[in-house]
């Protein structure tokens, strides 16, 4: 079961990030309006805490489960 988790995270990351696309759909258009007003550098990666710290400041980290999205 782990091994069949770890190729669905690999392979179909958008099941994975669902919850966050639902998140963002309740209160914008579109995704990308969600993170309009992120303020973090988009070229670079972010650890655990600066995404769920992102998230928070979007409103976004309610029902998101942040250790999913990046495992």
């Amino acid at each position: 079961m782990r091994e069949f988790l770890k190729g669905v995270r690999h392979f179909a990351p958008s099941c994975v990030l669902e919850d966050l696309r639902s998140q963002c759909c309740k209160s914008h258009m579109h995704v990308s309006e969600a993170f309009a007003g992120a303020k973090v550098e988009r070229t670079q990666m972010l650890t655990m805490d600066e995404f769920s710290n992102m998230l928070a400041d979007l409103d976004l980290i309610s029902g998101v489960k942040v250790q999913g999205c990046l495992t």
